[in-house]
């Protein structure tokens, strides 16, 4: 068996940088020109250009309903159009290439809106109030698979379209995240409504699939064509009623290694890219990426986690004294520091560091292998002397992870992670599997536990789809987490309008479920990229690059600065 964590292990781990000496040309981090807003005379901007832009995986579908992943986002935010909008503080709004007006009662109750006429989808049927109410529809349809997309839905009594350019909310009841709730996406009614005839799940009939696989959106891009595990291409729509659109094409690269990614940028065949720790450290010494690229950093709401399921079907990790025990065997600190260079900051739970809902009382669980062994002879996981490992009632502590095979940081931390947890007497398998395959597992609550991230939600109250209990069923609490103190907070929190409260609120929850530990928390994220230097307008929020608005639609090109 192997022996206690220590230097040995991080042999097998740590990453070395290679050429990273003094005395060259450094890639410029952050260059003011990189964030350059598109200028007032748009005759400086080349709209002929072909932006090529990098997916990490391929998307399971364009159907913006059933969206849950980071690729599928990036897609629709330029496909589709949406009456309301995120901005970069994550400040809700309405978009006024789509909304004429918008107004609420003096109650909160009630909330009318209406749209501009004219509005049409890519094949030029118009885009109405009906659209809006059929995309509702399926959303609380529970036939529909759309958990990323429910959260929030049952606050709302009704969506009712008033002719074809008013559409009137009536909410149950004042509250803070009204606005959030009926800010969900929507698709075409005339496209969607003989599938639903068909198949009331929306994904599974050929109908469905052919519909989702080709969408057919109103935003500033159409599609053109999808080749799986290759190339996603889009088109600038001449119709779009907003601004012009700055590129006559985006084309989607699928690039799932990080390294062939980074290649692909320095060819030219891709202009953007997110980087791992170790390659954002090492391109600042390497002057044949400073003569085509530039890094950006920028503080992100993400966190990496370990998450642990609790529904009974496995016997370890119902007991929060396993739970902890498992935390305190993740030497995090030095995880942060070898793998991610320092980069990333330690996670306190589920909401970071700056934000208006992070408990700054919260004190991270510090790494112990004597303080998790404690833990587990306390739940009466014991060693046992003829094998080493840890048994209770006859049954080994043997468990498997869940970790996506695109991720070779997360495969390098929980190797180590992994040899921890073998000196103290617990078998942890790792098993590396497609990112889909993950997400599927997870939905279905098939798994003992998972490594994977999270971005923060818009608004906390958006989080309960993780930690309510509520959302076992459906929702997004793949772990089976429990705690009524917790749900009645989130409770709470809705149903006040008082910022002062609903902070109060969000602060327990923080301290609770870290004390819990439903998830063992990692590390906070921040965004590392490189662009193309050519490359302008590329702003961050605390989601990123992308997910809020205008974001991408704002990348542009000098005329003369011609893309690779």
């Amino acid at each position: 068996m192997a022996g206690p964590g220590g230097s040995a292990i991080w042999l097998g781990v740590l990453i070395v940088l290679a050429g990273a000496t003094g005395g060259q040309a450094q890639a410029p981090l952050n260059p003011p020109h990189l964030s350059e807003p598109p200028p007032q005379n748009l005759e400086q901007i080349d709209y002929s250009q072909t932006l090529v832009r990098r997916l990490a995986g391929n998307p399971d579908t364009l159907n913006p309903l059933l969206m849950q992943s980071a690729p599928e986002s990036a897609l629709l935010e330029l496909l589709y159009d949406t009456p309301f909008v995120f901005g970069k503080r994550m400040d809700w709004g309405t978009n006024k290439v789509m909304v004429r007006d918008y107004r609420e009662s003096d109650d909160h109750l009630t909330a009318t809106l209406l749209l501009k006429e004219g509005l049409k989808w890519h094949d030029g049927h118009p885009f109405t109030a009906a659209d809006i109410v059929f995309s509702f529809e399926q959303l609380r349809d529970p036939q529909v698979p759309a958990c990323g997309n429910k959260l929030g839905l049952d606050t709302i009594v009704s969506c009712e379209a008033i002719g074809d350019y008013e559409v009137r909310f009536v909410h149950r009841q004042p509250s803070p995240i009204s606005r959030i709730n009926i800010s969900f996406p929507i698709v075409a009614r005339h496209v969607f409504a003989p599938v639903k005839a068909a198949d009331p799940t929306l994904p599974q009939s050929d109908a469905a699939r052919q519909a989702n696989r080709h969408p057919l959106g109103n935003g500033p891009y159409r599609f053109v064509e999808w080749d799986d595990d290759e190339l996603i291409v889009l088109e600038r729509w001449e119709g779009y009623p907003g601004p012009k659109p700055f590129f006559k094409r985006i084309e989607f690269r699928i690039i799932r290694d990080q390294k062939i990614a980074l290649s692909a940028l320095l060819k030219g065949e891709i202009h953007e890219t997110k980087l791992t720790p170790g390659q954002f450290t090492a391109q600042l010494h390497r002057p044949e990426f400073a003569r085509v690229a530039v890094t950006a950093k920028a503080d992100r709401w993400s966190t990496t986690y370990i998450g642990w399921n609790m529904d009974g079907s496995n016997p370890f990790f119902n007991d929060v004294r396993v739970r902890q025990a498992m935390s305190h065997a993740l030497d995090a600190d030095q995880i942060l520091k070898s793998i991610y260079y320092g980069l990333h900051s330690r996670s306190v739970g589920i909401y970071p560091p700056g934000s208006w809902m992070f408990n700054p009382a919260v004190e991270p669980l510090r790494y112990s292998l004597a303080k998790a062994g404690d833990l587990l002879d306390q739940a009466k996981w014991r060693i046992d002397p003829q094998t080493g490992w840890r048994v209770r009632d006859g049954v080994s502590f043997e468990f498997e992870l869940l970790c996506p095979s695109r991720s070779s940081i997360g495969q390098q931390m929980m190797t180590f992670y992994q040899q921890a947890l073998r000196s103290i007497g617990v078998n942890m398998k790792l098993r590396m599997v497609e990112y889909s395959t993950l997400l599927d597992r997870r939905q279905r609550h098939e798994f003992q536990s998972y490594y994977g991230a999270w971005v923060t939600s818009l608004d906390p109250d958006q989080d309960r789809g993780m930690f309510h209990s509520h959302a076992i069923e459906g929702g997004a609490n793949y772990v089976s987490y429990r705690n009524k103190q917790v749900d009645a907070l989130f409770d709470k929190a809705r149903r006040t309008l008082d910022f002062a409260e609903r902070q109060h609120c969000y602060r327990e929850i923080h301290r609770i479920v870290y004390e819990d530990q439903p998830f063992t928390f990692v590390g906070a994220s921040p965004t590392l990229w490189a662009f193309n230097k050519h490359l302008h307008g590329v702003q961050f929020s605390p989601r990123g690059v992308s997910h809020w608005h205008p974001g991408p639609r704002n990348w542009w090109v000098k005329q003369g600065d011609a893309l690779p």
